[in-house]
Formats: C-alpha cells, structure tokens, sequence
C-alpha cells in the first residue's frame, strides 16, 4: 500500500492509501450543493434531498407511536439543528448519524406523534418533511449507510478525454481494493484539528491542557477573527477576547468561566456533555487509525489474516456484522472470504470492557493511556471494519465554467455507514493539504 506523504494525514494516523495511482488535484465544496449526502436507512429507504429527481419518500416501520421526517440542512451542524428541535416540539428527537457539517445533507428523524403538528412548517434556515411513521424512536446507529453525490471542481487535467479514462481507472481501482476504514477529517476538525488532542487531554484529567488547547492554538487555515482572538487568550485579556466570541460558542463560555472561576477545571465544565464525547471520540478514532496504520505497516496489505484476528462477514450493505476470531482451524477460510470481499478485518476501539489488539497496545502505551482511563469515563468501546468497498453508482466529466482549469467530474456512490465520502475523494485526489482542497 502507498504510504501518504501529506503532514497533517501523519498527524492524525491516516499513513497510508489502499490505491497506488497517482492522484489527480480538485476541489469539493466549491458550490454548497457540490455535496450531498443523503441517509439510507435500515430498510433501504433514502432521504432524498429536494434537489433530487426520485418520487417522494414514504415510511411505514409497523406502528404509529413516532412521527418520521426528513431533515434537511446545508452547511447547519447536526447536534446543534437536533437541540433546537428537541426546544421547539419539547420531546426527544431521534436521529440516527450526525451529518457533515459543509455539505447538503439529508436524514431521517423521528418524534412522539403527539408532537408532530409542532415541527410542521417551520422556516429556520433548514426544511422539515413529514413522510410517515415508526413504532419506534431513532437512535444513533440505527442505519445502513448514506449515499454521496459529490462534484469536484478545478481539476488539474490534460483534457476531459484524459480525465474520462483516468477517473474511470481510479474508480475501478478503489471499487476493488476498498477504502481503508479510517476515521476522516471531519472527525478532527478540517481547518483546525486539535479535537483529538483536547479528548487525549481529557482521558488523562489533563484540564489546564485542554483548555488552553481549545482556547489559544491557532492553524494557517483559520480566519483572521479566530487568530486575533486567540492572541488575546495568549496575553491575557480574557474579556476582550470573550466579547468577540459567538455568544453562542462553547469558548465563550469557557472564557467567562474562567474568569468567575479563576480556573480551568471549573471552566471544562462548563462544555456539553456531548461536546466532550465528541473530544473523546476524536482521540479514541486516531488511535484507531494509528492501530490500522501499523497493521498495514507489517503486514502490507489488509487482505492477510492471522490466528487472534477478528473478521466480520459483510452484509449485503457492505456493513460488518457477525464477528468470527481467526483460528489455525479457519485460517484458510477467513482469507479466503475477505479476498472475496464477503468478510474484513475488524479491530477494537479504546473504551471500557473491551480489550485491546497487539497494535492498539503498542499504540496506546506510545501514548500513555491505559484502558482504565476510558473505564473511569465510562467511555465505550467497540470494533470497527478496516476496509469498505463502495459502491459506485455513476460518475460523469464536464467542461465546467466555475472551475478555473475548465474540468470537474461528479461521483454518485454509497457507503456503509461510519464511512466517509472524504476518504474516498482522499484517494482520488491524495492531498498534500487536505484544506487546499475543501476536504
């Protein structure tokens, strides 16, 4: 496997591509609608965006008990869009993923029946769907996959010709090598990506780290107004810099914390339990990448399998379920099986009860933390498949009069769910700064 040569992948254990083709620069994002996702759920229906040319989704899942819309935002945060809807019908709103934030994006919610008629035309900057009912409540998890179409502008290319005939082999080429089941960017953040690093701090009851981490570290890609604000943390003028905070950022409120408090242990607290599960979840997903790294480090590849393994066998969805420890006896017939794209390696995510692969050893004790860390959180664990094969539903080129090369190209494709369309556009464009390129 071709090993990355882009810093800020090193930095957050994305080492190496499941591809060797040379990769071709472009942009996403360009237009808000140059990415959308789309949620597929448990029985295969899709939340179609309004920009889409299918019939109108309708759901029946075997009772009457929950309201079931579809959600659709652009470039709104997940969590954020949820608390202000849980605000306005005063009930629990079920969801099963949390979107990309920059992208078009589509899902399924659903809320106690009773409360349907408050979430019914409501205009604050997102659209809300009534399309049927569910004898249950949503929750996280509770979903097969999305499905992404995505344009990527300002292709640097020969001609569309040329660009035709290398997309075409690119694509080929990840459809038969799979992704690499890493946590993506938008898991760290993208123009300033310290959530790992503020979640190590936390499992290690580090607060003043953490603070001062979310507070004053600043990145070339953020805007001019974080970067002042900043300094003004670095020199001690909290006021100052509190005052020109969003007053509805949790940095504002660490800031005015700290300033009746005095200190930054009162002042972490003051961040939603949820932010901080976010922060945790961050620092548990690079050490997952750096796990599979030196996985792949020793053994080249993700297709060879070893007695103490565990594979899952992929299901029609391409989602890993049934879990199956590698022995002498089955050796041969789990190799056999992932080389046929019906199973893949899974490892283990740091969290309590769970233990913990030779890699994730070796990486954690790097580190120093210990999975009593995570236990005394009561942070979960769990398995995540090392590899997923997308499926591609259709691509095209265009002569493209917003791009300054003239090229763009659109892919349509599906992946199960925890995967993400960044790591697939990773592949195809290998950044040397993912910024640069709106991933």
């Amino acid at each position: 496997m071709l090993k990355t040569k882009s810093q800020i992948d090193l930095n957050l254990g994305l080492e190496y591509y499941s591809t060797d083709f040379n990769g071709v620069f472009g942009k996403a994002r360009t237009l808000p609608h140059d990415f959308i996702v789309e949620e597929v759920a448990l029985d295969g229906s899709i939340a179609y965006t309004s920009l889409s040319d299918e019939k109108v989704v309708e759901v029946y899942w075997g009772g009457r008990e929950y309201a079931v819309f579809i959600l659709e935002k652009c470039y709104k945060e997940t969590l954020s869009t949820i608390s202000l809807l849980k605000k306005i019908a005063k009930e629990e709103v079920g969801f099963s993923g949390i979107k990309d934030k920059r992208a078009l994006t589509s899902q399924f919610i659903t809320i106690p029946s009773t409360a349907k008629e408050k979430l019914l035309d409501i205009n604050l900057g997102f659209t809300l769907r009534f399309i049927g009912f569910s004898r249950y409540q949503l929750r996280r998890g509770m979903l097969r996959g999305n499905q992404f179409t995505i344009v990527v502008r300002d292709v640097k290319h020969k001609d569309l010709k040329s660009l035709e005939h290398w997309l075409s082999q690119a694509l080929t080429a990840i459809s038969l090598n799979g992704l690499i089941g890493y946590y993506g960017y938008q898991r760290f953040g993208t123009t300033r990506p310290i959530t790992h690093l503020v979640g190590k701090h936390i499992i290690r009851g580090e607060e003043e780290q953490a603070v001062d981490l979310i507070l004053k570290t600043s990145y070339d890609y953020e805007c001019l107004e974080s970067k002042i604000i900043r300094q003004l943390v670095e020199k001690g003028a909290l006021r100052q810099a509190s005052e020109l905070f969003f007053s509805s950022s949790y940095e504002r409120a660490i800031l005015n914390a700290m300033l009746e408090q005095g200190n930054q242990h009162q002042a972490l607290k003051c961040i939603p339990k949820k932010l901080k599960q976010l922060f945790i979840h961050g620092y548990q997903a690079y050490l997952f990448n750096k796990a599979l790294s030196k996985l792949i480090e020793e053994r080249g590849s993700l297709s060879e399998v070893k007695p103490g393994d565990v594979v899952g066998m992929l299901s029609s969805w391409g989602e890993a379920t049934q879990f199956i420890r590698v022995t002498e006896a089955n050796k041969d017939k789990m190799s056999k099986l992932v080389s046929e794209h019906k199973a893949s390696l899974v490892m283990p995510i740091p969290g309590s009860k769970l233990k913990t692969s030779e890699y994730l050893r070796e990486v954690m004790e790097k580190e120093g933390v210990k999975l009593n860390d995570f236990k005394k959180l009561k942070v979960k664990g769990g398995f995540r498949q090392c590899l997923a094969y997308p499926h591609i539903a259709y691509f095209k080129v265009s002569e493209d009069y917003m791009s300054t090369t003239g090229l763009s190209y659109t892919i349509k494709f599906y992946l199960p769910k925890g995967f993400y369309a960044t790591m697939l556009l990773r592949e195809l464009i290998k950044p040397q700064n993912p910024c640069e390129c709106n991933l």
